[in-house]
């Protein structure tokens, strides 16, 4: 699973990369792809390809989640798949954007 690099600000658009390979080591299309998260509240959010347009097939056994994510804090992702059967994890942290510290006044919050 692959992040992008730098800060992660609220409202962010991500793209997390799920890469699925045979024992080989070639690349292998499952027969379901599903990808979760959860937000910092607990929030659980299931994508599912084919049916969800937030994932893409990029290539042969290679898929691409991308989502807002929509409060700061903790966050876990997950790939998950069947036949066959495998989990990739990840968590990551995003924080308030700078210009959320203030309100519509100028004052700080």
């Amino acid at each position: 699973m692959t992040l992008r690099p730098g800060d992660i600000d609220v409202g962010s658009e991500m793209q997390i990369t799920g890469s699925f390979t045979d024992q080989d080591g070639e690349p292998l299309d499952p027969e379901t792809v599903a990808f979760l998260t959860r937000s910092p509240c607990g929030t659980e959010t299931t994508y599912t390809y084919g049916v969800d347009a937030a994932i893409e097939r990029a290539s042969e056994g290679e898929y691409i989640a991308t989502f807002v994510v929509g409060e700061a804090g903790t966050w876990e992702a997950r790939w998950q798949t069947a036949t066959p059967t495998l989990h990739l994890r990840e968590r990551f942290n995003v924080r308030n954007s700078w210009f959320d510290q203030f309100n519509s006044s100028g004052d700080y919050v």
